[in-house]
């Protein structure tokens, strides 16, 4: 059977700003100081590559395995721009639907529940959005912290292999555990859709609020909003005034997206939606400056002004910076630009690490006034 065809991007939020990430060759560095600062530790059961050069052979084989192959992927569980750890899965049989997974925190990040979210992340992703039906594991018969995981998390004890792994000049015996769908599924109960960037169901929870693919039933409410004489629009762009004639594109651009399943990958534009009532509630978008360099511009909008100052608006931004960074590996900047009279953006955008880069003088005409033109600039490694 032809393997299928994983997705470019693995990307698995957990919570805040914990989630799994395959790995892209510009990690080898953040690999190899955390493998270095916990070699000890690792090396006990675990080969531990010893350069850099060797760690970014791993990170091609990887990508090899994930992009060319389609047989298996490494993600690194990251918390924030900090690597915690590695996640894994390996040897997919896309004929019988299952495969193998491994998986390793650093020392400086353990007993601290890392290992158990990552895993419990690993697991959620193979069997509902892979569509496995089986996951195996093996671990050396004395890492008595990994046997423990697994067993916490349903996986069965199905045998011992015996002196199958060599470190250190001795041979360990590995016990085989196993967990089957249905036993994840009685045990945790319906799986919930988590977030990939790869799925047509984008979903970015966070703890008011989500980010999520316009729907059918979002239109009419998305229409009301786009009329002329809301509050939100007096502070998004109110130099450029917009006509009903001129929001018809942009419902129209919605419903075809929604209509053929189109979504742009990555999402380019999102519905920002109350977590309890599913209510659209506002917009995120991005665009290109310059794609070649990898320069990008991004803002939000909080339609329901009702909202406003209740912490909405940077609970939006910051999912939809985190996304943007994670989804673009490559991404060095993101933009956002605004005027000098929208002071709530220029306040949100300061607090989240933005820099003020230019500020073009009276640049900008509001009910007869001007204004200055404001741009806000945030590099990759600002990020936290």
């Amino acid at each position: 059977m032809a393997a299928m065809k994983l997705p470019p991007t693995i990307l698995i939020p957990i919570e805040g700003n914990l989630r799994l990430r395959n790995y892209e060759p510009e990690d080898a560095d953040s690999f190899f100081s955390l493998i270095s600062s916990s070699r000890d530790f690792l090396g006990k059961f675990n080969h531990a590559e010893s350069s850099l050069d060797e760690v970014q052979q791993m990170v091609a084989r990887a990508r090899q395995r994930h992009h060319k192959d389609g047989f298996g992927f490494s993600a690194g569980l990251w918390n924030g721009n900090s690597l915690i750890g590695s996640f894994s899965a390996n040897r997919i049989r896309w004929n019988s639907k299952r495969a193998d997974i491994g998986f390793w925190i650093g020392k400086p990040h353990c007993e601290q529940g890392y290992a158990s979210k990552g895993l419990r992340a690993l697991v959620q992703y193979c069997f509902q959005d892979l569509g496995l039906n089986r996951i195996e594991a093996t671990t050396v018969a004395e890492n008595e912290p990994s046997i423990r995981l697994l067993k916490r998390h349903g996986f069965t004890n199905e045998g011992r292999l015996r002196q199958t792994v060599l470190i250190n000049g001795r041979f360990y015996d590995e016990l085989a555990f196993g967990l089957l769908k249905n036993e994840w599924d009685q045990r945790y109960g319906e799986i919930q859709k988590r977030t990939t960037t790869t799925y047509s169901q984008f979903t970015l929870k966070g703890n008011n609020l989500v980010l999520r693919d316009f729907r059918e039933k979002d239109l009419p409410t998305y229409a009301k909003w786009l009329e002329p004489g809301h509050e939100w629009q007096n502070f998004d762009g109110p130099y450029y005034r917009q006509t009903l004639p001129a929001i018809n594109p942009r419902l129209e651009k919605r419903k075809l997206m929604i209509e053929s399943n189109s979504f742009p990958e990555p999402r380019m534009q999102v519905v920002i939606a109350d977590i309890n009532t599913d209510t659209l509630i506002g917009e995120a978008n991005c665009y290109w400056n310059s794609a070649e360099i990898f320069w990008m511009s991004m803002g939000i909008d909080i339609f329901n002004s009702s909202l406003w100052g209740k912490g909405y608006g940077r609970e939006a931004l910051t999912l939809w910076i985190q996304y943007l960074f994670d989804a673009h590996p490559k991404l060095a900047r993101l933009g956002l630009e605004t005027w000098s009279g929208n002071h709530g953006m220029i306040k949100l955008a300061l607090r989240l690490g933005f820099k003020e880069e230019a500020r073009i003088r009276k640049a900008r005409i509001v009910n007869g006034e001007r204004y200055d033109a404001l741009t806000f600039g945030l590099l990759r490694e600002e990020w936290k």
